[in-house]
Parts: structure tokens; C-alpha cells; sequence
């Protein structure tokens, strides 16, 4: 937990933040920022508009990302109820981000995109009151693109943010309860079980308002000194304190990982269909070629070359 606003300047904003990165304009000090974060088809959108009272954004029902770009939603403070003693009127900002399996943006460029969005914002001065993780119960395992959405968040955070984040999942209305309970001891037992030991909370979320603002309420409530109280993400000390490139950063070395990993599974994909030659082989064999080549590029974008960083050490 840091309760002060990053004394440093971002050295790197003008050549990391691009014009089309959607940065809050004219934030207030008195804001209070929950970003939203999970895979495609985790039931984003569905939250914010839960929260905003409104169709603030799109929502899918296929599995096809509609958030590529991050979407700050604004409520104002006659819009809603701060559950806190705290009198100050106050905006509360939801994020709504693009999960690490969209379908038209890589994923190298979904974490700048994310991570740049995060620096800026306390490059800022404004406060991030916590961030919400969600998880679609209804998923029969732990897909890679569900885990590598779940490895990345947890260096997006960092351990000190944790007692800030709600890990939430949803979609309980199709599933029979024995079974996603099931599930959901699962990511307790496993997946999610460091970032509740370093005070992450585990929360249900339904279709209805009540249950979506109950999160709110509970992030909230974790902040005991009061609201002008915030939480530092890991990925805003790397970038804006410690002046790191994006690669360099967990999240950035974290992601590399899990792509470096997919590489090694599509050349061995891309040898047994070499091996088999079907009649449908070299159709299938140019797929693949081209899903390595797209990996490759992503893994090149997460590496830094010795000019780049000899550069970086003199702060250029």
C-alpha cells in the first residue's frame, strides 16, 4: 500500500502512450478508479453496465472481444452511493479492459495497452481504489488463454495490491450449483490461491445490481485510513518509479513466458502435421506456419535489444 501520488516524472510517456490510447482527460484528485479486468466472455461489460445503471458499453455474446481499447466509464457522485463514512463527493471511474485473448489485437499490444493506460493514470495523481478479476464459473478447465490472463494480472498487481483485489466469478445461472462449486474451490485450491494468501478476496457475482455493487462495497471497505487512501499497482512502480520498459517489468517477463511456452506447442503441432501430411495437410501446415509467425512477432515486441538498453540506463 503507497498513500502517496508518484513524486517522478514518467520519462517514457511520450514515446510508450500512443494519441489513440484513451487517457482520462482533466482527472480530479477526488476520483475513485476500479479497473475491470478477465478473459473475453468473463462478463466485463455485463459489470460495468450492472454498475452504471446503463448500456455504458457493448456486450458480447460470442466469443469475440468488444472491449480492444480500455473504456473509462465515469459515475458521477449524485449517480451513485459511496457506502463509506467518507463525505467527499466523488467520481467513480470503472475501466473496462480488453482480456489477453482478443481477437483482433495481440496480446503483446493488449498489455501496453493496459499498462500504459495504469502509468499514466498515476503518473496523474489519480487513485485506484482497487481492481476486480473476473472468471467465468462455467468454463469446464482452465483454458491458456485463461490462465495466461490470470498469471499477467497478478504481476499487473503486484503482492502489496492484493488486499485491493476481488477475485469474482460469474455466470453461476448456468451451471448447477454442485458443479461450480467444484469450480470454484478449484481456483481457491490452485490457480488462485497466492493472491488469496497475500489478501485477495473471492466473491460470487449474479446478474443484478445488488450483487455487482457488493463488490464495489467490499473493495471499498478495505480502505480503513479513508478514501484519499489508494493502492500502487506493481505495473505503475516499474514504469513511472523505477523508469523500467514495459518487457522488463513482470507482466512483461510473465507474458513473454506464456508465449515462449505456446511457441514450443505450435512447433510441436507444426511437426506432427509435417509427419501426417493429410490431405488437408498443407492447408493446415500454412495455418500454422502463420500462427508462429504471429507468436514470434509478439515475443520480439517483449524483448529488448543491448542498444535499447544501454540507452535505457542513461534515461533516453
Amino acid at each position: 500500500m503507497d498513500t502517496k501520488s508518484s513524486g517522478k516524472k514518467w520519462k517514457k510517456r511520450g514515446k510508450m502512450v500512443k494519441e489513440t490510447d484513451p487517457i482520462l482527460k482533466n482527472p480530479l484528485p477526488t476520483d475513485i478508479i476500479i479497473p475491470i479486468m478477465g478473459p473475453t466472455g468473463s462478463g466485463k461489460s455485463t459489470l460495468v453496465n450492472l454498475l452504471a445503471g446503463r448500456e455504458a458499453v457493448t456486450v458480447g455474446n460470442q466469443l469475440e472481444s468488444c472491449t480492444v481499447d480500455l473504456c473509462p466509464i465515469i459515475i458521477e457522485p449524485k449517480d451513485w452511493t459511496n457506502p463509506t463514512p467518507d463525505p467527499t463527493p466523488r467520481r467513480l471511474i470503472l475501466v473496462d479492459t480488453p482480456g489477453f485473448d482478443d481477437t483482433y489485437v495481440e496480446d503483446s499490444e493488449i498489455l501496453r495497452r493496459i499498462s500504459v493506460w495504469l502509468a499514466a493514470s498515476y503518473n496523474d495523481s489519480m487513485k485506484i481504489a482497487g481492481v476486480i478479476f473476473l472468471h467465468e464459473i462455467s468454463q469446464v478447465r482452465m483454458r491458456g488463454t485463461a490462465r495466461r490472463n490470470t498469471d499477467v494480472f497478478k504481476k499487473l498487481c503486484g503482492e502489496d495490491s492484493m488486499q485491493y483485489v476481488a477475485l469474482c466469478t460469474t455466470m453461476w445461472e448456468g451451471v448447477s450449483p454442485d458443479t461450480a462449486n467444484a469450480r470454484e474451490n478449484q481456483l481457491r485450491d490452485t490457480f488462485w490461491k497466492d493472491m488469496i494468501v497475500e489478501g485477495a478476496q473471492v466473491m460470487r457475482i449474479r446478474r443484478t445490481s445488488a450483487s455487482a455493487w457488493g463488490v464495489v462495497r467490499a473493495i471499498l471497505a478495505q480502505h480503513k485510513g479513508g478514501l484519499d487512501d489508494f493502492t500502487v499497482m506493481s505495473i505503475q512502480k516499474e514504469l513511472v518509479d523505477l523508469q523500467k520498459l514495459l518487457p522488463d517489468t513482470e507482466a512483461g517477463r510473465s507474458l513473454r513466458a506464456s508465449l515462449e511456452k505456446e511457441l514450443e506447442q505450435q512447433k510441436q503441432r507444426m511437426k506432427q502435421l509435417v509427419e501426417s501430411a493429410g490431405p488437408n495437410g498443407s492447408q493446415e501446415q500454412q495455418r500454422q506456419r502463420e500462427e508462429i509467425q504471429k507468436t514470434l512477432g509478439q515475443i520480439s515486441t517483449l524483448h529488448i535489444s543491448v542498444a535499447r538498453r544501454i540507452l535505457n540506463i542513461f534515461g533516453l
